[in-house]
């Protein structure tokens, strides 16, 4: 190869790579990221549908006036959201009506996000509509005007009703400490399942006359109905009627928790029967699945040997 071609490819070389720095760094310009050092310890969102208030408290989060217990990994993504918060583009400044209305930044349309630690105010997060792609918001970030496009869709974060945020854990108990479960059913059928010892040296008997319990199959039942979750909530007690099914009582460590199920029959042949329950771990009702119904629809035989 004569030199005078090398010295061309190679200064060929060296204005690509110089031109594919430019292209990085020039990107790397848009984005800027807003971090957090603190970890707030109070959210709250205002939407044109609702406002609430998420808090901290002795290491859980409760939403609401009512403090309900809320579902803690989905605080978590709302913080994760606030704590590394990256803009990219300025689209513009909101300094009048027509801008700000034009981002739906404005009262009625947007959502007002604020977090506090201690009281002080850590953030503020005022999110707009989405992008025409559906994954970056429109926002302005604590006091400033400038209206950026932000990465990932904080509309569709921060959109989530105080409902979606509320816990669905009616109760949670540890099935190693279960000593025993009473069912007493509506149907005149009514029988405990009790343990004794503990680790490997565990058997399972029953008051039930000449029924040998298999340890597997009690230690498996234990565990279904050690904890509940409930699809949906009323506060109000808004059902009531029906059937009562049974009544469970459940003996764990020194605690005992109850649990009432009763039945609402389907009143058409497009709906569905509906069941809920009363439980002293939760001063709400809550409706059950049928599956979680059907775990304690047992009888004694079921787990005999």
């Amino acid at each position: 190869m004569k030199t005078r071609k090398l010295i061309l490819l190679i200064a060929d070389g060296l204005l690509l790579i110089a031109l594919i720095l430019q292209i990085l760094l020039a990107s790397g310009d848009k984005v800027k990221i807003y971090e957090l050092k603190d970890q707030p310890d109070e959210i709250s969102i205002t939407s044109p549908d609702e406002s609430f208030t998420l808090v901290k408290e002795d290491g859980h989060w409760f939403v609401g006036e009512k403090k309900y217990p809320a579902n803690d990994d989905y605080v978590e993504n709302l913080l994760d959201s606030l704590k590394s918060v990256k803009v990219m583009d300025k689209v513009a400044i909101a300094n009048n009506e027509v801008t700000i209305n034009r981002y739906e930044l404005n009262e009625g349309k947007n959502i007002l996000v604020q977090a506090k630690k201690e009281g002080k105010l850590l953030r503020t997060l005022n999110i707009g509509k989405e992008s025409t792609a559906g994954s970056q918001s429109y926002i302005t970030v604590d006091e400033g005007k400038d209206i950026y496009l932000a990465g990932g869709s904080l509309t569709s974060t921060f959109s989530k009703n105080l409902s979606y945020f509320r816990s669905r854990n009616v109760y949670s108990l540890d099935k190693e400490q279960i000593t025993s479960v009473t069912i007493n059913s509506e149907n005149g059928k009514s029988w405990t399942l009790s343990k004794t010892g503990s680790g490997d040296d565990v058997s399972w008997y029953t008051n039930v006359a000449d029924l040998v319990i298999d340890a597997s199959k009690a230690a498996d039942w234990v565990k279904g109905i050690a904890s509940i979750n409930t699809p949906v909530w009323h506060d109000d007690s808004d059902l009531s009627g029906g059937n009562k099914l049974l009544t469970a009582e459940i003996s764990c460590g020194s605690t005992s928790t109850s649990l009432e199920i009763y039945e609402i029959p389907a009143k058409t042949e497009e709906d569905k029967v509906l069941y809920y329950g009363f439980s002293s771990a939760s001063p709400y009702q809550f409706e059950l699945a049928t599956y979680a119904v059907q775990r304690f629809q047992k009888n004694a035989e079921d787990l005999a040997e």
